[in-house]
């Protein structure tokens, strides 16, 4: 049996583990579960560690670059945590990982989550697809600013003509939001479908030759 085709039982006997899940939880599912766990923990700690000595120690070691010797300080003090006496030393790197991932975060999204959608937002209206995302957009603007008018986004009767126009806009924008939050989901089960056919071609394909 050469290694090919022992890598291919091996990940079809795993496959079929995981979706054995699907009738019920058993030990061959669990088996398969921590093995995966342990091997992951496995690679990231190797990855770690080369990642760790490629970019801060060696450097020490050679001289290129000896302020990397700062980080592998605050790394080694993570390890405090561990002696009940010096635990306390322990929130230094912490408290400077939080902070720095707080700052590369806030700024990341506020460029990422507010400044680009708002550029993207602001498109010519030159076709159907630029009205389309006018109008969509100003709807939504209009559900969370309006919808506390009197009689939310169903006003009418008695309410002045500006709140049923508001109130309509808001209707829409919550239609627009429906009609996202819906394509969102239908590509999350496209994705998980699209990985369900994959492992299926190649359980009858790579493994059963029953498809080619």
């Amino acid at each position: 049996m050469t290694l090919k085709v022992l890598g291919t039982w091996v990940a079809a006997i795993g496959t079929l583990a995981v979706y054995s899940y699907l009738y019920k939880e058993n030990a061959l599912f669990r088996a398969v579960e921590y093995i995966l766990v342990g091997l992951t923990t496995a690679h990231l700690t190797v990855m770690g560690y080369q990642n760790v000595f490629d970019v801060a120690i060696k450097p020490v070691m050679t001289g290129t670059k000896t302020l990397m010797i700062v980080p592998i300080i605050l790394g080694l003090l993570l390890y405090t945590r561990w002696f009940k006496q010096y635990s306390w030393v322990s929130r230094i790197p912490v408290s400077f990982m939080l902070a720095v991932a707080a700052a590369v975060t806030i700024t990341g999204n506020i460029d990422a989550n507010f400044m680009r959608q708002v550029r993207a937002t602001m498109v010519p209206i030159k076709n159907f697809d630029g009205l389309v995302v006018l109008v969509g957009t100003v709807g939504t603007l209009m559900y969370f600013f309006f919808m506390t008018i009197p009689g939310g986004s169903r006003a009418k009767g008695n309410a002045g003509i500006l709140a049923r126009v508001l109130a309509g806009g808001a209707e829409l924008g919550r239609w627009v939001m429906m009609v996202a939050f819906g394509a969102s989901f239908g590509a999350a089960v496209m994705s998980r479908i699209g990985l369900f056919i994959g492992r299926l071609q190649f359980l009858f394909g790579d493994w059963l030759h029953l498809i080619k």
